[in-house]
């Protein structure tokens, strides 16, 4: 079961007005480093799915690391 949860977080500062001398090229780097960087993403994300959790890991980590946040 899923509950919508979408992590991310954004990658890129182009920011430009548009006002019609927009060109495809103009955004060229910018996407291409964008689908890099979520390959790297979806690697990460896997192995974390793939960490086990317990309660002997989860436990000490909610009452010391997280209480303190």
């Amino acid at each position: 079961m899923q509950n919508g949860l979408i992590i991310g977080v954004p990658r890129s500062d182009m920011r430009r007005r548009h006002v019609g001398d927009f060109h495809l090229e103009d955004i060229d780097a910018v996407l291409i480093s964008g689908l890099q960087e979520s390959e790297t993403e979806e690697r990460s994300f896997e192995e974390w799915r793939k960490t086990p959790i317990t309660l002997k890991r989860l436990v000490p980590w909610t009452e010391k690391a997280l209480r303190k946040g």
